[in-house]
């Protein structure tokens, strides 16, 4: 389940999933992908991204369930011999929940503890704090920044997240593969 996937040869959209896909399929793993391409996302799924695209038509956010809804159809057909759901995204989450098979949500983001400051939500004086300090330690900047390109290199390269993905689904399903 993904809410951006190439819908053919040369689109951009969505090709670190489309690239994660096919590095798990070359390891021998059956994969079906559920993507806006399989079900009617009333222009909000393509282009810059649902939280940006929404942010240009706000009136679109009324399609949001229905979205919602025809994806959630979707992945009840694709999840029906699955062994599990690997939903990447919140809102692919929302789908997987409804397809009755054990599912993993994928969130991107960064390990924040080694290469960033976290800030809570809804409180900018930790924000603007968090930026001061950056912006006012160059040293700190250095640090994380190279913190995170290491992480990167080491943990989220695409032969790294491959391997990881298929020995979980190994894991789980207690079988070599």
């Amino acid at each position: 389940m993904t809410t951006s996937y190439r819908r053919h040869a040369g689109d951009p959209a969505g090709t670190f999933v489309h690239d994660a896909v096919e590095a798990v399929r070359a390891r021998g793993v059956r994969v079906t992908v559920v993507s806006p391409a399989d079900v009617r996302h009333y222009g909000i799924a393509y282009g810059a991204g649902i939280p940006q695209d929404l942010g240009r038509a706000p009136w679109k956010a009324a399609f949001v369930p229905l979205f919602l809804a025809s994806s959630a159809r979707a992945a009840r057909r694709a999840a029906r011999d699955a062994d599990l759901v690997h939903a990447h995204w919140l809102p692919s989450g929302l789908a997987a929940l409804s397809t009755g098979k054990p599912y993993v949500v994928q969130i991107h983001g960064t390990d924040a503890e080694q290469t960033g400051l976290l800030v809570p939500p809804s409180d900018p004086a930790a924000l603007r704090a968090a930026l001061e300090r950056l912006l006012g330690d160059g040293e700190l900047r250095r640090r994380l920044g190279e913190a995170g390109r290491r992480l990167a290199e080491e943990r989220l390269g695409l032969d790294a997240a491959a391997d990881a993905l298929v020995a979980a689904y190994a894991d789980a399903l207690r079988v070599s593969i």
